[in-house]
């Protein structure tokens, strides 16, 4: 069951990743944005994405930030230990079909890499009250990737509840926090969560995301579909984090992404349509027209009043089918929405 999962989970774990993409992007074919990423050290995101080929969809909460005081790695893993100086990430992942400790190191010398890996891995285990052991090392694009695995976790949720929020979580940080106790109990056999950490080799300057999600649900085939955002988060409503504000808007977003059959076409959305981003509360969605894509993301603005409808409709066939050619691409975009995130996300002193 596991291998069979890994590769989804992975994929989903990378999705969370696009959005940083999107925000700092400018991309003219895509004309995602037009204004610049405002500054800020914590980013919360609600986010669903639909696969027209699969008749799928994908929803998952996430949390970024540089600021340990609000996402960390438990006490027990010293982030400072020299194991780490080569490393580039490091990401816990559990779910019901097991769990997945994941490394990259800069650095070609494989047998290097996994002798730190070896040498961190002991504390992780402990940290998270995991038995990782070894699965995987391999070479990808001039670095070393490593994989260990450990046994299921079969109720994510209560495993968040009683080990993941208390450690890796400010105890304060509510808003789109307070939802992912609903998120992980929508389709609870294909959910999962878990936390990463992301930096320069040589360095210690940490970015971590916290992310809880499900896979895999399925839809109803035909020419078009309502996204009700609400619903598929198992939340009543969406608030944003008092940590999120910048002092001009709330850092706490509602990404959809459609990935089409072959076209798709904007249809509505409730609450409206906005021009201007970040600044207003409402949706702003790109491209117009009928286009091998769409994406909308909701913003708050400066606006904490919480969210208590978010839909948007689209029309475009839906087929339950699985291309190989789909997965191929979700995963390339995937990588760059690594890269993207790397470069882009911001820090404040």
């Amino acid at each position: 069951m596991l291998l069979k999962s890994l590769p989804k989970i992975l994929i989903c774990f990378s999705v969370l990743l696009i959005t940083a993409n999107i925000l700092g992007a400018r991309v003219p074919v895509r004309k995602v944005m037009a204004e610049p990423l405002p500054l800020y050290n914590f980013l919360e995101q609600a986010l669903v994405m639909v696969n027209c080929s699969e008749a799928t969809l994908t929803a998952a909460i996430s949390l970024m930030t540089s600021n340990e005081t609000f996402v960390h790695y438990p006490s027990g893993v010293n982030m400072m230990d020299t194991h780490f100086e080569l490393c580039e990430s490091v990401t816990v992942s559990v779910a019901p079909t097991g769990c997945v400790l994941a490394y990259i190191f800069n650095t070609t010398n494989t047998a290097v890499a996994q002798g730190h890996a070896n040498a961190i891995t002991p504390s992780i285990n402990g940290a998270f009250d995991l038995s990782f052991s070894f699965f995987s090392v391999g070479l990808t694009n001039g670095r070393t990737n490593i994989t260990y695995t450990a046994s299921a976790i079969t109720n994510v949720l209560s495993y968040y509840t009683g080990t993941l929020k208390p450690s890796c979580l400010k105890s304060d940080l509510a808003g789109f926090s307070n939802a992912i106790p609903n998120l992980l109990t929508v389709l609870p056999s294909k959910s999962y969560a878990g936390i990463s950490a992301y930096k320069t080799s040589e360095g210690y300057d940490w970015q971590y995301i916290f992310f809880a999600c499900y896979f895999g649900a399925q839809i109803p085939t035909g020419t078009g579909y309502t996204i009700d955002v609400l619903n598929r988060l198992g939340a009543a409503s969406l608030t944003p984090s008092s940590h999120t504000y910048t002092g001009a808007c709330y850092m706490s977003i509602v990404p959809v992404m459609i990935e089409p059959e072959t076209t798709v076409n904007f249809v509505s959305c409730s609450p409206d349509q906005v021009n201007l981003q970040y600044i207003s509360r409402g949706w702003y969605v790109f491209p117009s027209g009928s286009t091998d894509t769409l994406n909308a993301i909701f913003y708050f603005g400066n606006d904490a009043t919480p969210a208590t409808v978010l839909n948007l409709r689209f029309s475009g066939t839906i087929v339950p089918e699985f291309s190989s050619l789909t997965l191929i691409i979700t995963i390339m975009v995937c990588t760059m929405g690594v890269v993207a995130f790397k470069k882009r996300f911001s820090k404040t002193s």
